[in-house]
This record gives structure tokens, sequence and C-alpha cells, in this order.
């Protein structure tokens, strides 16, 4: 009999990291649960969409709509409130607080940023092997007062909690993708795991994040032992420079600068267009929303004004009035999309027309399958979710890897 990992997927969203999983292979990763909770919208959206593309094939197999504390609390009074023992937990936990580039950005102490505790909490309770979080990159550098404070939060966190963690920036278009989407990578797995007695952590490229996702050095490494500092005290620490690959394993820190290395096949935003004959007009921009966008795109100084009442002048540079398409990825994809923002995707066709972006191509952008979120009624919704989900293929080479080195001997 096979092995096989039993999966629990934390702020799950649409399901992109559970599709990417089961693409591997459905049998080996077996989800045995999934929660998907937004305090802030009475309809669940994403929830609405995540049980519309999954169903549940047994008893032990569920998905709640519960804000992540209540579950952990349910949790730690029942531990068989999810019933089935987990292997790997996944999730790509909310990014808002490490992603806003200000001084105010408050990072793990924000409102969503403190959410990290809870998998902390959820992994204290259910003792998984593996762990394999997603998040902006932004995050090596939050917050701004204190760059790199809450990653070394993290790590410490983990690191106490006898894990290896090792972590990845993966701009997606540098591994053929149709999107250029950087996130950081952070996969964590037990001391003496099967995983442990299979890699060399210090082996690059034979790694679970570079198996499939080559890099190259391009500058020595940085090492800082932070075994004798506790949690707290993280908090009062100096900055700490992340570069963008390293781990941390029993209390040291490595980290280095590498690049990708990739010869593939790459996908380019054209291939994922859909027939020109099949978009609707409503996608396409009337002279007004034409004129607006262009100018937005345009860039230029405006004047704004601090709460204190000061005037200043805030530039922004000029960037393509519409997306060249032709053998390039698309450019990241944003909640906004589908509005008339700087972000947005402009498609400019044969008659010298403009158009957004379909809701089957931002799907298209992040490789899930046409009409993922069709079961939302609102085409902005639509487009909400693919800015807030990730790329497909990044996550199954992640996935593949984790399999390939479960299951070697």
């Amino acid at each position: 009999m096979s092995k096989k990992l039993r999966v629990a997927e934390l702020f799950a969203g649409v399901g992109g990291f559970r599709y990417a999983f089961e693409e591997v292979s459905k049998d080996f990763f077996q989800t045995v649960y999934a929660n998907q909770y937004e305090p802030l919208t009475k309809k669940q959206h994403a929830f609405e969409v995540y049980e519309k593309n999954f169903k549940k094939s047994n008893k032990k197999q569920f998905h709640d709509n519960k804000d992540i504390k209540e579950v952990n609390e349910l949790l730690k009074n029942d531990e068989n409130y999810i019933k089935s023992k987990i292997d790997l937990v996944v999730g790509g936990f909310p990014c808002q607080d490490y992603s806003v580039a200000t001084t105010k950005s408050k990072g793990i102490e924000g409102k969503k940023g403190v959410l990290f505790w809870e998998i902390e909490n959820f992994i204290k309770i259910k003792k998984p092997s593996y762990l394999f979080l997603e998040n902006v990159d932004r995050l090596l550098i939050s917050p701004k007062s204190q760059r790199g404070r809450d990653f070394l939060i993290m790590l410490k966190v983990l690191d106490k909690l006898d894990y290896i963690v090792e972590w990845l920036v993966v701009n997606a278009a540098d591994y053929g993708f149709p999107q250029r989407r950087k996130r950081v990578m952070i996969f964590a797995y037990k001391i003496d795991s099967k995983i442990d007695k299979t890699i060399d952590i210090n082996d690059l490229n034979h790694t679970v994040l570079t198996k499939n996702l080559n890099v190259e050095k391009i500058e020595e490494p940085l090492t800082k032992s932070i075994s004798k500092i506790s949690v707290q005290k993280l908090s009062d620490q100096e900055s700490f420079v992340f570069k963008n690959y390293g781990y941390i394993k029993k209390g040291k820190i490595f980290t280095q600068k590498t690049k990708p290395i990739y010869s593939g096949k790459k996908i380019s935003l054209e291939e994922i267009l859909e027939d020109k004959t099949k978009i609707d007009k409503s996608f396409f921009l009337d002279k007004s929303q034409q004129e607006r966008i262009f100018k937005l795109k345009d860039g230029g100084k405006k004047e704004r004004i601090t709460k204190e009442g000061y005037k200043y002048k805030y530039s922004e540079g000029k960037m393509s009035r519409f997306d060249n398409y032709d053998n390039r990825p698309g450019r990241t994809m944003l909640t906004s999309e589908g509005t008339i923002n700087r972000s947005t995707h402009i498609i400019k066709t044969e008659n010298n027309k403009y158009r957004f972006i379909t809701p089957i191509e931002a799907e298209r952008l992040n490789q899930f399958p046409d009409n993922w979120t069709d079961s939302l009624e609102s085409k902005n919704k639509r487009y909400f979710m693919m800015g807030n989900a990730l790329v497909i293929g990044v996550i199954k080479n992640i996935a593949e890897a984790i399999k390939y080195y479960e299951e070697k001997k």
C-alpha cells in the first residue's frame, strides 16, 4: 500500500493549494480538513467557490466556515473535532498586514497578521510532520519600522516546535508560468521526519523548495544564531536582513541571495487569452473609461494631504497603457482587477480597441480551470478571488518534491 499524506488546508480561499496537490496525486495527498472564513463579509464567497469545486467523499473529511480562533478553541476542548490525524498543514495566511509598505503597517501585530499565532496553535494541537505556507515576499522585510522582525519571530516559533524551516521567494514567471507573481514559499518539516532523513538542507537544488524550482547562488550566505533569544525579546532586536532563500535549523539561520535557473517553455499572456470572437462587448472600454485609465497609467505628480494637514507631492511613474502580451507573461494580478486603476490588465485588440481581461482569463493567469469561480454572480468578486489566489504551477512543483522525498527509499 502506497504512502498517503493527510492534509489540512487553512485559509483555504478558493482551494488553490488543494487543486495543485490533487493534480499531482489525489491518492497521495488526501485533504481531510479545510477551513475558510472571511471576517469582514457577511456572504462567504471564497467558501462558496471551495464547496462548489470540492465534494466531501467520506465522514472524516470536512470543510468548515468558522473563524480559525473558534476552530482552535474547539480543538482544545475536543481534539476529535477534526477526527483524522494531520500529516501536512498548508495555507496562504492573510497577507494584508505584511504587504503594505508604510511605517504604519503593523505586520504580525496587525488585525490579520496575528492570525499566524492561530497557525501555531493549530500545529501544536494536531502535530503535523510538515507545514507549507505562502505569503507576499514583503513578509521578509516586515514591518518597515524594524525590517525582518516578523519573519524572524515566525522562524523562532517554528524552530522552538522542532521544525526545520526553508523559504524561497518565487516569481512564477521565472519558471515559465503565465503571471509575474512573486511570493515567498515556506516549507517546514519536523526534525527526524521522513523528509529530514531524506534530504541534506545544505545541498542547494536538492531541497523541497529547490528540487523543481532550481536556483544558483549569487552571493555568499549570511548566518545568525537565535537559539538563545526568546520570542518576546525578538521584538527588541535590530533589523535582520533576509535574502530570498534560506533556512533555519536548530536555532541557526542561513540565508543567501540566489537567482532562478530555468530553460523550459514559457507561457505568455497571449496564450491564455480567450477566443476574440467570444469576448462580450461589456468587457470593452468606452471612451470615458479609456481616457480615465490612460491618465492613471501615464502617471504624474499628485498633491496629497496627511492627517496632520501637511501637503506633499506624490509621484507615480509612467507605465504602458496596455499590456504587451506577445511572448511575455502577464503582470501581477491584484484584487482590483477589472476596475479603473493603474494595475488593471488592458488588452489592445486588432481594431485598436481596448478591453479588460475576462474572469476566465484571470483564472487562467493563475492556472485554474475555466469557470472555477463561476458560482459567483459578480465579475468583480471573481476577479477579487483570483487576485488573492496563487499560481497553481508553482505549488505543483513543490507538491511533487514533497511526494518525491516522502517516498524516496
